[in-house]
C-alpha cells in the first residue's frame, strides 16, 4: 500500500508491505526502514491486521488530502490571477523577463499539480484496500469458480491471479499492490453484474413456472 501516515512518527511503524523469503518476513516500514522477523502464521496474520487498521483508519488521512486538495485549488488560482495582473501591469516587460515570469508560474503549477495527483493516487488507493478488505471473501471465492469475471480487467492482473495455487488467497492487503484501482473496481462490478443477471434469470423461470 501506499504511504498515507499522518506524520513522521507513524511513518515508522506504518507497514507498506512485506515479503516472505526463506522463512524470514521482511517488513517494509513509510520511512524507507525495513526489519525481518522469524516467518510464522501468526506473525504474518499480526502483519496483515495491523495493514488491516491503517486502512481503516484512513479516515483522518484522507480528510487531511482532501483539505490540502481545497488549499491547493486556492493557491493555483491565486498564482493565476497574480500572473495574470502581473503581465497587465507590465505589460512593457522585456521578452527576457516576460520568459521569467511565464517559467515560474509553470514549475509553481507542475509542483502544484505533482502534489494533487499525488495525493489523488494515494486517496485511490485506500479505496482500493477497503474494497478488497469488504468484498475479500466473495472475491478469492468467485474469481476461482467464474473466469468471466476477468472481462475488461489488464492483461498483467489476469497473468498475476491464474499463477496463484489454488490452495493460496488471491486477494489480501500483501497482494494488493499487484492489483490497481481499476482492475479491483472492474472486478467487483463484474460480479454485481453476474449476480444481477443471475436474478433476472432466477426470476424469468419462477415466472414461467408459475404460469404453466
Amino acid at each position: 500500500m501506499k504511504n498515507y501516515s499522518l506524520d513522521s512518527e507513524e511513518e515508522k511503524i506504518f507497514i507498506l508491505n512485506y515479503r516472505i523469503k526463506r522463512n524470514k518476513i521482511i517488513i517494509y516500514f513509510a520511512n524507507g526502514k525495513k526489519r525481518t522477523v522469524e516467518y510464522s502464521i501468526e506473525e504474518e496474520k499480526e502483519i496483515l491486521e495491523k495493514m488491516k487498521q491503517q486502512v481503516l483508519e484512513s479516515n483522518d488521512f484522507k480528510y487531511k488530502q482532501l483539505n490540502d486538495k481545497y488549499n491547493s485549488s486556492l493557491y493555483s488560482l491565486s498564482c493565476e490571477i497574480l500572473y495574470v495582473l502581473n503581465i497587465l501591469k507590465f505589460s512593457s516587460l522585456s521578452p527576457k523577463t516576460l520568459n521569467i515570469y511565464t517559467c515560474w508560474f509553470i514549475i509553481s503549477m507542475i509542483i502544484l499539480l505533482s502534489s494533487i495527483f499525488n495525493n489523488d493516487a494515494k486517496i485511490k488507493d485506500i479505496v482500493k484496500n477497503m474494497n478488497i478488505l469488504i468484498n475479500q471473501d466473495e472475491l478469492n471465492k468467485k474469481i476461482r469458480t467464474n473466469k468471466n469475471l476477468l472481462a475488461n480487467v489488464s492483461k498483467k492482473t489476469k497473468k498475476f491471479i491464474n499463477s496463484i495455487p489454488e490452495e493460496s488467497e488471491i486477494f489480501n492487503l500483501h497482494s494488493a499492490d499487484k492489483f490497481s484501482y481499476d482492475d479491483i473496481r472492474t472486478i467487483i462490478n463484474n460480479i454485481l453484474q453476474q449476480e444481477l443477471d443471475d436474478n433476472v434469470k432466477s426470476n424469468i423461470l419462477s415466472n414461467n413456472n408459475t404460469t404453466l
